[in-house]
């Protein structure tokens, strides 16, 4: 049977342990070691690494969460999987799970994602947590029509830094906010006397003469809310002045 090296020993010990062997178990893993896995839970172990992982083809629940992660494309080969967290890491890219067509519970809240395209496939999720993100459009969830529960609260999305003159205005368009149904989200703050044009579905800032950060909060019925930040540096002359 071949070998299955696991090189991050963290992970390594909490799948020693999962399976019963001894401690003192030096010798690596064969594949027929982690065919036996089913159920797998390693939450607050510092892993960082969840190579060689790939192998654990019949699991159908998994539990990495509060760990080091940034890579999950092992999970990738998991298609069995029917259950699976990976919240609080620091995971920016979700491609590796588009595969996984029988998952119906997926957490994937508290990392770094931007962007959630590579879900519109998993057809049979029933339940997403993706709170605690970067994220501003849902839209393309419309498609998972067996979607019953999706938690998406406190996206935290940062806008590059804009340059206006002394006394100049900011305006940016609402039109990249989207929730899961296509529409935009109300608009329950704004930083600095901001306003909001229900018309154009914007935010404005006038008369800027100082420069920082600008935010505004956003939220829908559909547990979707964040903050938008835009880092505004006001330029006199040739400098930016504070």
């Amino acid at each position: 049977m071949n070998e299955v090296i696991i090189v991050d020993k963290y992970l390594r010990n909490s799948i020693i342990e999962m399976l019963e062997m001894p401690r003192s178990f030096k010798g690596p893993f064969s594949q027929k070691d982690l065919l036996c896995l089913e159920t797998l839970t390693i939450n607050d172990k510092n892993i960082e690494s969840i190579s060689g992982l790939e192998y654990a083809t019949n699991l159908k629940s998994l539990n990495l969460s509060n760990n080091n992660i940034i890579d999950i494309t092992p999970i990738s080969t998991l298609k069995n999987l029917r259950i699976l967290n990976i919240s609080h890491n620091y995971i920016t890219n979700l491609e590796s799970l588009s595969g996984l067509s029988n998952l119906t519970y997926l957490n994937v809240s508290d990392n770094q994602i931007m962007n959630i395209d590579s879900l519109n496939s998993l057809g049979e999720l029933i339940y997403l947590n993706i709170s605690n993100n970067q994220i501003c459009n849902l839209s393309n969830l419309s498609e998972l029509s067996k979607l019953i529960k999706c938690d998406a609260i406190n996206q935290s999305i940062g806008i590059f830094t804009q340059k206006i003159i002394e006394n100049g205005g900011f305006t940016i368009s609402l039109d990249l906010l989207k929730d899961r149904y296509g529409s935009s989200p109300n608009i329950n703050y704004i930083s600095d006397n901001g306003h909001y044009d229900i018309v154009d579905n914007s935010v404005t800032w006038l008369n800027l003469v100082k420069s920082k950060e600008y935010n505004f909060k956003f939220k829908t019925s559909e547990g979707f809310s964040g903050n938008i930040f835009v880092k505004i540096d006001i330029v006199k002359g040739n400098r930016v002045i504070s």
